[in-house]
């Protein structure tokens, strides 16, 4: 199988399954997938609706609950930010990854592209003043 014939089927696939999802009042996306000579495997992800229409990830329903133990404000999720470094483009906060102690933060930027950000990075762009920076996973006590 070609990319060209399997990013199609993906296509498809997603296109299907959007009406059955909104009728259950829930989205659907592409979580990947992977190209086999003679298959397609496809990860699809069907999330519940937040008051806004966005799709409650893990990652913001984590980012929604433990923000607070990731030295965040409570309230950060959906926040717009600018980062300096990143040409002062503007970003929403939409999730955090307590796995990725490193670069946790996920932020989407306008044409949908989501970037990762160490939590430093997003205090300073709150107005908060950075933390001491932690060598390990908080979620690992």
């Amino acid at each position: 199988m070609d990319l060209k014939k399997a990013r199609q089927l993906e296509a498809e696939v997603i296109a299907m399954l959007k009406p059955l999802a909104e009728k259950h009042g829930m989205a659907v996306r592409l979580k990947g997938g992977t190209i086999y000579p003679s298959e397609l495997l496809i990860k699809v992800s069907i999330a519940e609706k937040s008051e806004s229409g966005e799709a409650l990830t893990r990652e913001a329903i984590t980012l929604r609950e433990h923000a607070e133990q990731f030295d965040l404000p409570k309230d950060c999720y959906g926040k717009t930010v600018i980062f300096n470094h990143m040409k002062n483009e503007e970003f929403v906060l939409i999730g955090i990854k307590p796995r990725s102690w490193r670069f946790p933060v996920l932020a989407k930027r306008k044409d949908g592209k989501v970037f990762k950000f160490p939590i430093n990075t997003v205090r300073k762009s709150l107005g908060l003043t950075p933390v001491a920076e932690v060598e390990r996973n908080p979620w690992d006590d």
